[in-house]
């Protein structure tokens, strides 16, 4: 494991409790979200741009469980670019309780540069490219 310089927190919430009274196993894949979300604010993006200054879509996504987490429990995502290629880009995540830093769950997601208008995967634009090297502190 490799934890991230990147690192986004959150509360487990009531709504993402399951039947079994701990964190349901889809809410990992929303938490993964918020936090990708999280570190494309850091490099300067929201969601509007998406479609354009950072036009990604997400293709893929992968959770894999190690322990539970419960409602109140406050997580410490980290996440990290692992690999940049032409016109995709993979991060890996680690979810930790922040009380105890015991590994929560480990996650995949790999993202492509698209263009909304003509629904084409596209180049990745060189500007997206440096400032996720910037922030990441090494090239790809």
């Amino acid at each position: 494991m490799s934890t991230g310089n990147y690192k986004h927190s959150l509360t487990v919430r009531f709504s993402d409790i399951d039947m079994l009274a701990h964190t349901n196993n889809a809410s990992y894949f929303s938490f993964m979200e918020e936090a990708r979300i999280s570190y494309f604010k850091k490099l300067g993006y929201d969601a509007r741009d998406y479609q354009s200054r950072c036009p990604i879509i997400l293709v893929e996504i992968s959770c894999r469980y190690k322990a539970p987490s419960f409602v109140g429990d406050i997580l410490d995502i980290y996440l990290w670019v692992t690999e940049i290629k032409e016109k995709s880009f993979t991060m890996d995540y680690e979810i930790k309780d922040q009380k105890t830093q015991k590994l929560i769950a480990l996650g995949k997601s790999t993202q492509v540069t698209y263009n909304y208008a003509n629904k084409k995967v596209i180049p990745m634009p060189p500007d997206l490219k440096q400032k996720i090297e910037t922030l990441e502190g090494k090239t790809f």
